[in-house]
Formats: structure tokens, sequence, C-alpha cells
């Protein structure tokens, strides 16, 4: 009984290999889950050489009453009997192959029937199974032309030959085949494009998002020196009217400047994102953001030189989303495994670098989120906006590593 309900969970994934555009990638589990999916994934071979030992025991009791000498009948019935098999098991890796050798098979098959008098698909009933297939792999992989081409070849030989089947059945056999596998590849063009799309979309959004971040601190700035040069006449006193007259020109720039990137901000947001009234994180907020990881159960050690606290704004904003980044990717991707982060001063560079271990391995199945790689590209264009680098990829034993250095220029006091 359990023999036969693993047989039976086992059907629909054998059918999606039969149909599958892509070979499954292998399997290695132990005892009889292991060897069953061993056996899906190698379901086109398996299933091949089934046919295979089939058709030759049909061929061999077939031209056994013939005059054939015993070693011809043997030679003869392997080769019938691979040559309408054996594409089952090639037509993944070469289909126009596999159809040209299984109907020049079908057209032996036929010629012998006809030459020695036996009943009609006696030798090439296995071409009837495997036709199909075949026919439909190469609907999924071809264009429009060559997939024409075969199925009126076939259409043609299998009417002229196997004049004992229905006309309408054997047209509507192969050409549904074909045209499913046809309809399967537009379908499949039509999910790629439309992904390929949404990840386009969403790395325009991130680099908006970007943009809009750093322009936000720009924009703050650029309104203390507005307010500073407009208020500077007030605030000291006895200033030349030379003097005076420079800081109103200097007050009038940054207004213009602070008018710009409004506009710019303006820009950036569509119509449903609302301005954001709240500061911009950084280095300050990093606590925070480890105590939220720390509850979903991956242990984080955060380690923040004394001498990377007075980082510019620009400089703690693209910290902080490096971290968050880095450490949302272990929480989708290793739960549970430990994370270690350290930012430091280097001379003129801040060092960041997010490195966690493989996750623990605990009874039952972790849920691991799926990502889309787009976080990582965005931080990487953060870093390099500032003229940094960051490297990010796995690690010996398991654990993966986010690195990044970014050049810090001080403005002259």
């Amino acid at each position: 009984m359990p023999m036969s309900r693993t047989l039976a969970r086992g059907m629909p994934a054998v059918v999606r290999v039969l149909l599958s555009a892509d070979q499954p990638p292998a399997a290695r589990r132990p005892g009889l889950r292991g060897a069953c999916a061993w056996a899906v994934v190698h379901a086109n071979e398996l299933c091949a050489v089934a046919l295979t030992i089939t058709a030759y025991t049909y061929a061999r009791d077939a031209l056994s009453f013939t005059l054939f000498p015993a070693s011809l009948v043997f030679v003869t019935s392997v080769a019938l009997a691979a040559g309408q098999a054996a594409p089952l098991a090639l037509r993944r890796s070469y289909p126009l192959g596999a159809w040209t050798v299984l109907i020049v098979a079908f057209l032996a098959c036929c010629l012998l029937e006809q030459v020695l008098e036996l009943a009609p698909g006696r030798l090439s009933a296995t071409a009837n199974l495997v036709g199909p297939l075949v026919l439909y792999r190469v609907g999924l992989t071809r264009p429009l032309g060559p997939v024409l081409a075969v199925t009126g070849v076939t259409m043609t030989a299998f009417l002229a030959l196997r004049t004992e089947l229905n006309p309408a059945g054997v047209v509507l056999l192969i050409g549904v085949s074909a045209l499913l596998g046809g309809l399967m590849a537009a379908r499949g063009r039509t999910e790629s494009d439309l992904a390929q799309h949404r990840r386009a979309h969403a790395l325009l959004s991130e680099r908006a998002r970007i943009a809009r971040e750093l322009h936000d601190v720009v924009a703050h700035h650029m309104s203390i020196v507005a307010v500073q040069a407009e208020t500077a006449p007030y605030r000291i006193d006895g200033l030349a009217p030379r003097v005076a007259a420079e800081f109103e020109s200097l007050a009038k720039g940054a207004r213009m400047c602070l008018s710009e990137m409004r506009r710019l901000l303006g820009a950036l947001r569509d119509e449903n994102t609302a301005a954001e009234l709240t500061p911009q994180p950084g280095l300050a907020e990093l606590g925070e953001l480890a105590v939220s990881v720390r509850r979903t159960g991956s242990p984080v050690e955060v380690d923040i030189d004394d001498s990377a606290g007075a980082l510019p704004p620009v400089h703690s904003l693209v910290v902080y989303r490096i971290v968050q980044e880095a450490w949302s990717n272990v929480v989708r991707h290793a739960p549970g495994a430990p994370v270690r982060t350290r930012v430091e001063r280097r001379g003129g560079e801040v060092y960041v670098e997010v490195a966690n271990g493989p996750p623990p391995r605990l009874p039952g199945r972790v849920p691991r989120l799926d990502g889309s790689a787009l976080g990582l590209r965005g931080i990487r264009e953060r870093a390099q906006l500032l003229g940094g680098t960051l490297h990010a990829g796995p690690v010996d034993g398991g654990g993966f590593v986010v690195k990044a250095t970014l050049p810090v220029r001080e403005a002259a006091g």
C-alpha cells in the first residue's frame, strides 16, 4: 500500500517532466524517496528503456515467423525498437533529431509490415505513442516554420502508410500535439516577458526611491544654507555692504536651488507616493533595527566604531540601507543564522561588513522567502552613487557576506 501511494503521488510529477520545457534538477535523497525522485527526474529515459524492451519483444515475435536468420531477426528487432523509443529520450536535447530518427524508424516499420504482410501497427505501434510527445517538444522549442513542416510530413506519413487509421483522428492527434507545444512555448515567452517587465519596473522604482532619499538629504542641507545666508546680516554685527550683498546673493542662489530640488522631488514621486515627513534613518537607528531582526530568531551582533559616528548624513543613510538589506536577506534566505555587523572609519573611507553563517538545522522545514535580488542591486547602486563599491556573495561554510567601502569627503568648514 505505501508503495502504491508513492507511485500515485509521483505520477503527476512524471507527467510534468514529460511535458516540461527544462530538465529538472537532480534530487539527492536517501532511501525510497531518493529512488523515486531520481526516477521522476529521468522519466524520459526510463520510459524510453521500457518502450524499447516492449517494442523489441513485439518485433522479435513478429519477425520470428519469417525466414530470416535468428541473428538478423535480433538486429532488426533491436534497430526498429530503438528507433521508435530512443526519440523519447533524445527529444529534450535534440527535438528535430529525435523526430528524424522516429520518422525514419516509422517508415521502415511500415515498409516491413507491407513486405512481410504483417498486420498494420504490428511493428510501428510504439511510434504511435512516442510521436505525439516528440511533436509536442518540437512545437515547444522550435519556430513556427519548422513546426509546420514537421507536422505536415508526419501527417502525410501516417495518412499514407497507416490507411486503417481514422484520418480525422490522425490529423487531430498530430495537430493538437504540435499546437499544444506551440501554445506552451508562447505562454512561457509571455511569462518571461512579464517577469522581465516587473523586474525592470521594480528596479526603476528602487532607483527613484534612492534618488528621493538622497535628494531629501541634499534639500535639507540646502535649506540650512539658505537660512544661514539670509540671517547672517542680522546675526553678525558690522558687516560691510559688500559682504552683506554677497550673503544676499548666496541666499538667493540657495533658495533657487532649493526650489529646483523640490520640483525634482515632485517629478520623482508619483501621485500615489506621499512626501516623507519623517527624518531619514542613519547609524543611530541601527540598534532599533537590530532588535526587530533578533525577534525573528537571528542573533545579531553590531559593532560600530566610534570614528564612524560622525558620518555625513548621506553616508549614514546609505550605510543604514546596506545593513538593512543585508539583514533582510538573512531573514529571508537563512532564518536563524547568526549575523556579525561591523561599521568603521578607515582614513577617508567608511567600511561596512555584514556576514552571516549558515542557518541552524531545526526539526521540520523552515520556510524561506523568495527574493528578486533587486535589493542587493539597489544597495550596490547606493554605494556607487557615493563613489564606493559593494561586493556580496557566499563564503565557505554556507554563509554569506556583504562588504561595502564608501569614500568620505568632508565639506570644508
